[in-house]
């Protein structure tokens, strides 16, 4: 009997364990568990058979002599990490936080924890010694996890210093902090893993693709866009360009996160070109603010703008907006990829206050990128040449059937 533990965050990494657990409900021989953390166990509730999905404090049987300390310091940090407007409750807050802590205490000590606590908060969580003990007690012999930080990368170091298999599946693309450490690795195409390699990873690569990225543009291409443009009362003629926005942050060298930028100043800059381009062209401009912003902000901002504007998040979801769009503008959102392997034209910006910019594939082609000061000129002339019929082809490749193959890889023996 193989037994696999599944570790994920919510987002789009519990989209994508989720597609590959679903493929492993009915597999002979096969048991598994989700420890499913923060918003994901919000995700996968009742989309299994009961048991299946499992929170942090579910393991509590496991953990009696360090009960008191988990709830303890749980509650002492709770006020810095609960939100109670979310969907994660407060006694998953209490014992995620409790357990990332305790962790911390058994491998520094009180007095250095709270010291690299107080410096850098939820980032200094790595709580293996509480992955291991529940990968012993519970007997996995397989440990398979995204590219998140904190507990997902615990999972598979933990798996790994016990010498178990350990499969990680690679959300996006190579340049990412922290790097992949598990020992087989599942990436987008040969390019991601030529990167990787470049960076040092040693590990076994399977080029499969994303399941949920996959999932996304089968369902895109599978839109009436017609129909879509008609229920937002848009001429099914005129082409439409998409603004995703997405809170804009420091990226550092090393590509861990810093600061919030001045989104104001950027999104001002952005608006009044696409206000020149869309008036120019005469485009349908269309926006999707990501679902963890205030759409009112944007609001705000485009009210002193002269051109037209639909927002769509209360309108369609995301695979109806990119399968109406022609264009698609971004700084990095994960959007951007799926409308171009749906075969949209992506522009992409970077900024003044992008100290690095954070994905080094959306600067290259297929997509089109350039600092936001020349970014009016770049899609003017895309434009341009499109009405000449100038066609710009591209080699990226997208490997499909992504569920099949990584089913068939898990099921190995």
């Amino acid at each position: 009997m193989r037994k696999i533990l599944f570790v994920t965050y919510g987002g789009g990494h519990v989209n994508i364990i989720n597609e590959i657990a679903q493929s492993l409900l009915n597999a002979e021989g096969v048991y598994f568990n989700v420890l499913a953390l923060t918003t994901a166990y919000h995700n996968l509730k009742g989309l299994y058979p009961k048991g299946t999905i499992k929170k942090i404090s579910d393991y509590n049987y496991l953990f009696g002599d360090i009960k008191k300390d988990v709830l303890y310091w749980g509650n002492k940090f709770l006020d810095d990490n609960y939100n109670d407007k979310g969907i994660v409750t407060k006694n998953e807050t209490i014992h995620y936080i409790g357990y990332s802590y305790v962790d911390l205490i058994l491998k520094h000590g009180k007095e250095m924890a709270a010291q690299v606590y107080r410096e850098n908060k939820r980032n200094a969580f790595l709580p293996t010694t509480i992955i291991e003990k529940i990968i012993l007690e519970e007997g996995f012999d397989t440990i398979i996890a995204t590219t998140s930080p904190r507990f997902e990368l615990a999972s598979l170091l933990a798996g790994n210093k016990l010498k178990k298999r350990t499969i990680q599946i690679l959300d996006l693309f190579g340049e990412i902090h922290p790097l992949p450490i598990a020992k087989e690795i599942i990436t987008i195409n040969k390019d991601v893993t030529k990167s990787l390699k470049q960076q040092g990873v040693r590990s076994v690569f399977y080029e499969y693709g994303q399941p949920s990225i996959e999932k996304t543009v089968n369902k895109i291409k599978s839109i009436d866009i017609n129909k879509v443009k008609s229920k937002l009362n848009i001429n099914q003629k005129k082409k439409v360009l998409l603004l995703a926005t997405q809170k804009l942050i420091e990226f550092h060298q090393d590509l861990s996160k810093g600061n919030i930028v001045n989104n104001v100043y950027v999104y001002n800059k952005l608006f009044n070109i696409l206000s020149n381009i869309v008036n120019k062209f005469n485009l349908e401009l269309v926006v999707r603010v990501h679902p963890s912003e205030n759409i009112f902000f944007y609001k705000k901002l485009l009210d002193k703008y002269k051109c037209k504007v639909t927002f769509l998040n209360d309108k369609l979801d995301s695979i109806e907006s990119i399968a109406i769009c022609d264009y698609l503008v971004t700084h990095s959102s994960t959007i951007g990829l799926e409308a171009m392997i749906s075969r949209k034209k992506v522009f992409t910006y970077s900024h003044e206050f992008d100290i690095k910019y954070p994905l080094k594939q959306l600067q290259e082609k297929p997509f089109i990128h350039c600092y936001i000061d020349f970014l009016e000129k770049k899609i003017k002339d895309h434009l341009l040449s499109e009405e000449k019929n100038i066609c710009l082809k591209h080699n990226f490749i997208f490997p499909f059937n992504s569920i099949k193959n990584i089913k068939k890889l898990i099921l190995k023996e």
